[in-house]
């Protein structure tokens, strides 16, 4: 009749085997590498002849690559969201306007002087998106976290009294 093994010695084994293992990784991964030439022998000996490299400094600027050939500089790209000054698109005391679904536009107005928006109830804002945002949160105050694009989403009214996307402005 065949004996049972006890639990307790096979993980005490696998454990050992575990460490074994690890010691010898360790020790391999420790050791220093020393540059070796290997000459095989032409004779009828079975075993090769190993002789150490002397490393010298000639042998040491040998073995160093030249520096690369200077390269044009890279083109970074432009960041995908680049941060637009209001200033820059805007003139003072110019209209803005902002839409909710199912609610009447909400209007602004740009003060130059202080570079932020004064909405009609009062409100400071200092971004399109600040006043997309609260214009949302006036409409809906159940929300929890409203975002919006104030460049894609607000309207801002230019010379000739039309209405344009504020996107589509140029500097």
């Amino acid at each position: 009749m065949a004996e049972k093994t006890d639990p307790v010695s096979i993980v005490a084994l696998i454990c050992c085997c575990q460490i074994l293992f690890a010691a010898s990784v360790y020790v391999f991964m420790t050791r220093k590498a020393e540059p070796m030439i290997i000459n095989l022998n032409v004779s009828n000996s079975p075993e090769p002849v190993v002789e150490k490299k002397e490393e010298t400094a000639a042998a040491v600027a040998e073995d160093r690559l030249e520096p690369p050939e200077q390269l044009a500089p890279i083109r970074v790209p432009k960041p995908r969201h680049s941060f637009r000054q209001l200033h820059e698109y805007l003139a003072d005391g110019q209209a803005i306007r902002h839409c909710v679904r199912g609610h009447p536009y909400a209007y602004a107005s740009y003060n130059a002087n202080r570079n932020n928006i004064v909405c009609t109830d009062g409100t400071i804002v200092k971004s399109l998106s600040g006043f997309a945002v609260h214009n949302i949160r006036q409409a809906n105050p159940n929300l929890v976290n409203p975002q919006a694009d104030g460049w894609a989403r607000c309207e801002v009214q230019i010379e000739d009294g039309s209405w344009v996307k504020a996107n589509t402005l140029a500097t």
